[in-house]
């Protein structure tokens, strides 16, 4: 897929460190990293389809073969935690995805300039003010692999320097001279080079320090040391990864052989979409191994909901973005062909500005190249009541606008209105498919009124197939933890803090079942937040009895009649306060949530038509 190239001009932001906020009623933690010019559009968001002219086609995905064995009868899926450097998740054998928007750093050592850089439509540097060398950072959480040889491979003339946590080790390629952690390419390339990563406690940051404005530098792509096992390169198998000369971890069974990244990863700058996973590598082996069971993976952080500026097709992330890792998130057709792969059911999430092209064209891209033995969940935006999120003041504004109340009035009815609009969109699109998706209309787990309301506006409610809440689990309103043990943690938990969220699922359950609906759990889990308590909450999701917690609250859900489960998240780093992951790294083997979630998943859902 090739990308537009008018040039645009664009002032950059920089966040030097992603940044946590606090969090409120199951919310998690705002976006990191740079900031984009904001999005402008109508004010109306379904005034019609406003079609960007030469917009470049959609790639065909990978494919994927269904449904795993794995989670055939699964009833717990997951969400993800946010795609930024900072965070553990590695998602991509290609590590330059997940890089920050370049920061222009003053060449003499400035931190940032803020001068404006030219970049091309696919955000790569065509042009800089004099005395400004653009960087950006790379992997800056201490979980991947140290003592390791990375390589990066570009094109275009210009010079790279590594810094932090690397330092320059070949030139790689007859193109490249080495100068120290400084690599220059001649000619348009494309170029190699490696260099040494010797611990992992600052990250990477790379920066141009020279460019050609006939030839500038593009299309980087940094590379995990290990591979992956395989009979032969084009017989590979993408679950399991494996140590190579340049470091890496794991081994493989006889009969097959290590390929290094190198040799077959996916280059997203040459490959079609369709080779990623067979015979190309575009996951991360190790990071995907331990979610073969979920059967269903939310994309709201790796979409950027939360915060999203999209509003026209034509805003999104192409394949031959410089990085996911902005407030556009991750391509949405990498995103159908990673659901391909794991064989999983996916659930995306509509940004709160998208007209309707926008949802037109995603539901389109959807019906065409998600397996269609796969079903798709569609949502509008994420917690339109939290007014942490962009979609709550949106919303009011838009409601306000459109004569629909004031205040909380304006909002309900506004979110009720536009989700309507979105599943009838999708509902449009996949006339007579209509088994392949779930219309999915957002509620709180903790006010039963902000979902009977907004389903009772127009008659909401049957345009959709499911009302989704976030049964978080934590302490009772105003209990101060203060000096509790772990003992009296859990007793509060078993005792107060389950049955408090089962009671208002089974509200809900109630509620939703008068208007043709299920409920099911687009976000929950654990809900341990407080500033005062942060060694004992950590200690908490560490200990065996949280393992046992989960399995008791698996069964409240089920008794209480919820149905399909998404945990917050997979895999997060355990800092601050965050201790949201089953999974602390990719490379953890096993933790008492994550054990809990596996003997969930081993447990056949009971519902009627559960099986997939």
């Amino acid at each position: 897929m090739k990308s537009k190239m008018q040039t645009r001009v664009l002032l950059q932001t920089v966040l030097a460190v992603g940044l946590l906020a606090a969090l409120t009623g199951g919310c998690k933690a705002l976006q990191g990293g740079v900031l984009r010019a904001p999005t402008t559009g109508n004010a109306i968001p379904n005034a019609g389809p406003n079609a960007p002219e030469e917009e470049p086609p959609s790639e065909p995905p990978y494919a994927g073969a269904g449904p795993r064995p794995e989670n055939v009868t699964s009833a717990i899926g997951t969400n993800h935690h946010f795609f930024d450097s900072w965070t553990a998740e590695w998602l991509f054998v290609d590590q330059f995805m997940k890089s920050r928007r370049w920061i222009p750093h003053g060449c003499s050592g400035a931190w940032d300039s803020g001068a404006a850089l030219t970049l091309s439509d696919d955000g790569w540097v065509l042009n800089a003010p004099a005395g400004v060398c653009p960087g950006t950072i790379l992997m800056d959480n201490p979980g991947y692999p140290s003592n390791a040889t990375y390589v990066v491979l570009w094109e275009g003339e210009g010079t790279l320097s590594v810094e932090w946590d690397a330092s320059g080790h070949a030139a790689g390629s007859a193109s490249v001279t080495r100068s120290g952690d400084e690599f220059t390419s001649a000619g348009a390339g494309p170029h190699r080079a490696t260099f040494h990563v010797n611990s992992a406690n600052s990250g990477i940051h790379l920066v141009i320090r020279a460019f050609s404005r006939a030839l500038p530098v593009r299309n980087i792509r940094v590379l995990m040391p290990g591979g992956v096992c395989g009979a032969s390169p084009e017989a590979l198998d993408p679950f399991r990864p494996c140590a190579t000369a340049r470091g890496g971890s794991g081994s493989c069974d006889a009969g097959q052989t290590c390929q290094d990244f190198e040799q077959v990863h996916f280059n997203r700058f040459a490959d079609p979409l369709s080779t990623a996973q067979n015979p190309k590598v575009l996951f991360h082996p190790q990071s995907v191994s331990r979610m073969r069971g979920y059967r269903a993976h939310r994309f709201m952080d790796w979409m950027a909901t939360n915060h999203s500026p999209v509003e026209h097709w034509s805003d999104r992330n192409l394949l031959t973005e410089q990085t996911f890792a902005d407030d556009r998130g991750i391509n949405y057709e990498v995103l159908v062909a990673f659901a391909n792969f794991m064989g999983s059911d996916a659930w995306f999430c509509m940004p709160h500005r998208a007209d309707n092209d926008f949802m037109t064209r995603f539901a389109e891209l959807v019906r065409d190249g998600l397996q269609s033995s796969l079903k798709a969940y569609v949502e509008y935006s994420n917690e339109h009541w939290n007014g942490m999120f962009d979609v709550h003041d949106y919303a009011r504004a838009q409601g306000e606008a459109l004569g629909l109340g004031t205040e909380w009035t304006a909002t309900s009815r506004f979110y009720s209105r536009r989700a309507v609009q979105m599943a009838d969109l999708w509902a449009s699109v996949f006339a007579g498919q209509s088994e392949r998706i779930v219309r999915v209309f957002g509620g709180q787990s903790a006010n039963l009124g902000v979902a009977t309301g907004a389903l009772d506006y127009n008659g909401a409610s049957a345009h959709f197939d499911a009302l989704a809440i976030a049964p978080y689990f934590g302490m009772a309103e105003g209990t101060d933890p203060t000096g509790m043990s772990l003992e009296q943690l859990f007793t509060h938990l078993r005792d107060v803090g389950i049955p408090d969220t089962m009671a208002g699922v089974s509200a809900h359950v109630s509620d939703a079942a008068a208007r043709n609906l299920r409920v099911i759990a687009y976000e929950g889990g654990q809900h341990l937040w407080d500033a005062r308590a942060e060694v004992l909450f950590r200690n908490a999701n560490r200990d065996a009895r949280m393992g046992q917690l989960y399995r008791d609250y698996f069964a409240a859900w089920k008794a209480a009649g919820g149905r399909e489960f998404l945990h917050y998240v997979h895999v997060t780093s355990a800092s601050g306060m965050d201790n949201w992951g089953a999974l602390e790294s990719p490379t953890q083997t096993t933790s008492p949530k994550f054990e809990a979630i596996l003997d969930e998943i081993a447990t056949p859902c009971a519902w009627p038509g559960c099986a997939r």
